[in-house]
C-alpha cells in the first residue's frame, strides 16, 4: 500500500505545480503550450503528458494535439470506491474507442498501455479530444489520470 501511495504521489503533482509547469512550456521541447506538455516536478520522460485530477463524472478530460499517440494511460482511484462497470475513454461522449471497461478498484492505481489501447492513433490534422465515463456508475470514485503521448 505504502508503494502505491509513493507511486501515485509521483505520478500526479499538485494542480499549482502543473499549472507552472504548464506556464513554461512542460515537457515540450518546442514550448509550445498548445501540446499540453504537462509534467510532475523533477520527472524526465520522452513524448508528451497531461494529467487531470479530480474526476469523478462523465465528461470531456484532454485533446491530445495532432499526430498524437497515446502510449500510455496512468489511472489512479483517490477514493475506496470502485468505477462500477469500468471506465471508457473515448474520442466522443460516452465513446471507449481507445479504452472499453477498464476496471479501476477502490484506491487502485491502473496502467493502461499496449494492447489495451484499442486505437491510439489520434487525427493528422486537429487535436482529438478524449471523453472519459463509467460502464455503469461512477459509485462516488474520484479519479487522477495521467495522458503520455508521442508526437
Amino acid at each position: 500500500m505504502i508503494r502505491l501511495l509513493i507511486l501515485a504521489a509521483f505520478l500526479f503533482a499538485p494542480i499549482a505545480a502543473i499549472a507552472q509547469e504548464s506556464q513554461a512550456g512542460g515537457n515540450n521541447p518546442n514550448g509550445n503550450q498548445a501540446s499540453l506538455g504537462i509534467v510532475p516536478p523533477g520527472t524526465s520522460v520522452s513524448g508528451y503528458e497531461a494529467s487531470v485530477a479530480g474526476i469523478s463524472a462523465s465528461g470531456f478530460v484532454v485533446a491530445v494535439p495532432p499526430n498524437g499517440v497515446l502510449r500510455a494511460i496512468y489511472v489512479y482511484n483517490t477514493t475506496a470506491n470502485a468505477v462500477t462497470g469500468g471506465i471508457n475513454i473515448g474520442t466522443s461522449s460516452g465513446g471507449a474507442q481507445i479504452v472499453s471497461a477498464a476496471a479501476v478498484g477502490a484506491n487502485g492505481l491502473v496502467v493502461i498501455n499496449g494492447s489495451a489501447l484499442l486505437s491510439p492513433y489520434n487525427s493528422a490534422t486537429a487535436p482529438t479530444p478524449l471523453y472519459i465515463s463509467a460502464g455503469t456508475a461512477w459509485n462516488s470514485a474520484v479519479l487522477n489520470v495521467r495522458f503520455v503521448w508521442d508526437q
